[in-house]
């Protein structure tokens, strides 16, 4: 979570209260099915993060190159994401292997809360195959997890749709003019 300048590092709550700010800032009022700026954005990063598992999904549930089949599975994932100043994400990079540095105080508390979340999860997932449940869905323990992904169930951002009309998304570098504008500016200085 960035807006800490310095620290480059903001608890969820104070990244929250950004994007809030830059809604209002940008005059995004309405979001599909009237959520908040917090929920659009979070949204977009669910559906992303489950795309990427459905389009991996025989990678991402193979521990040590062993085939293990996804109705027992369970992993932990994390992505970096860029948002721009229409509240757009853009996925960065999948990381199986999260950075949990702790060198900020709510940092620990966050990791405690991740952790104790997952150890719930585990726990009601063992007492449902151990009674021989056969739907270990919905999770009644989840914590602060949601599942984005549960055999070809995929979580989607439902009435969102991207502007693809977006300035400054052309892919065109400044610093690379185009042939003819390049063939101009070296007119202009001769």
């Amino acid at each position: 979570h960035t807006k800490l300048g310095a620290e480059g590092k903001a608890t969820f709550a104070e990244f929250e209260e950004a994007l809030q700010e830059l809604a209002i800032k940008q005059g995004k009022t309405s979001f599909p099915a009237g959520r908040k700026a917090v929920d659009h954005v979070r949204n977009q990063m669910k559906h992303s993060i489950a795309e990427m598992i459905e389009i991996f999904r025989h990678k991402s549930f193979v521990p040590d190159h062993r085939i293990l089949p996804t109705d027992n599975s369970f992993s932990f994932y994390c992505a970096d994401f860029i948002l721009d100043n229409d509240l757009d994400v853009w996925f960065l990079e999948p990381q199986y292997g999260c950075g949990l540095d702790e060198d900020y105080y709510f940092r620990l508390e966050m990791h405690a809360s991740l952790f104790n979340g997952m150890v719930d999860i585990f726990e009601e997932v063992w007492k449902k195959q151990e009674e021989g449940t056969e739907k270990l869905l919905p999770l009644k323990m989840g914590g602060n997890y949601e599942v984005v992904y549960a055999d070809g169930l995929s979580y989607s951002y439902d009435g969102y749709e991207r502007n693809q009309n977006k300035p400054g998304c052309t892919g065109k570098s400044r610093k690379h003019p185009e042939p003819e504008q390049q063939e101009k500016e070296e007119e202009e200085d001769d």
